[in-house]
Parts: structure tokens; sequence; C-alpha cells
């Protein structure tokens, strides 16, 4: 079942790509795709992770997720309200490079929580590798939790003026 949900996963992280890179390539991009594919990269990485969170048994980095998708929820559900301000002024407020680095940490990370079972299963717990895949899954943890956190202040600098224009 994981490899599945892997496959299923990767093909959706894989056309969202491909969505944003042929609506760029052919100027298909419009304001309702700036506001909903952002949306879209959030339910999936947050459906996902909501899966994860009951498997935080005895394995200690199943039992982080629950803190970084707490992280996310937030950052997302106060992205969203920030968009929504900016949209009754008028202005819509596409993803930058920042929050677009934050989903690849995400998604790799989510990849990373997908394989870490059967890889488990099939090196063995305790094997070399999966000490090395261990730490490559702490360090997907943490840069998803730093991008999180960064992206989300400089969205906000970089869109000060929608909250002056509100007040």
């Amino acid at each position: 079942n994981m490899y599945i949900g892997l496959s299923l996963f990767i093909i959706a992280c894989l056309t969202d790509f491909l969505d944003g890179y042929i609506a760029r390539k052919y100027n298909l991009v419009t304001n309702l795709g700036k506001f909903l594919d952002p949306v879209a990269d959030k339910l999936l990485i947050i459906c996902v992770l909501i899966c994860f969170v009951q498997l935080n048994d005895a394995n200690k980095i199943f039992a982080q997720t629950w803190w970084v998708l707490a992280l996310i929820v937030a950052r997302e559900l106060s992205i969203t309200a920030f968009r929504t301000i900016a949209a009754k002024s008028g202005t819509v407020i596409a993803a930058n490079i920042y929050g677009k680095l934050k989903t690849n940490a995400q998604m790799f990370w989510v990849i990373a929580l997908i394989l870490y079972t059967p890889l488990s299963k099939a090196f063995g717990a305790q094997s070399l590798f999966m000490s090395i895949f261990d730490v490559v899954t702490w360090v997907l943890l943490i840069a998803t939790a730093v991008l999180t956190v960064v992206s989300f202040v400089i969205y906000l600098v970089q869109n000060r003026a929608v909250l002056k224009d509100n007040d």
C-alpha cells in the first residue's frame, strides 16, 4: 500500500509541476490559477501528513510529524486569509520562490516518510542505510519547518502594503 501511495503522491507532485510549467510556457497563467495552485499544493501535503500523524508509534520521525503539520496548517490558513484580504482590494498575490522551495521541501519530506517503513523492512531498521536515511529524513523535516516559517515571514514582508491598505 505504501508503494501505491508513493506512486500516487509522486504523480500528484509531477502534475503540479507540469501544470505550472505549461501555464508559464504558453502564457496561460490566470488569477484563478495563482490562487488555486497553492491551495491544491497545501491540501495534498496536509492530507498526507494527517495520515502520518497516526503513525507516531515507536518511530521518532513519525512522532515529530504532528508539530510540523500544525506549523504548515497555521501558515497556510494565515496565508489564505492574507490572500483573501488582498483579493478584496483587487490584488492577486502569486507564490514566490520561497514558497516554492518550501513546497518542494515538504514534498521530499513526505516522500521520505512514505518510503521509511518499506525501506526499514527491506534493509533492516538498524542498518547503515537506514541510519543514513534517518539523517536525510530529519534534515528534510528541519528544512520543511524552517522554510515554512521563513517563507511565511518573507511573504508577509514582501506584501505588507496589503495590510496597510486594509487598516
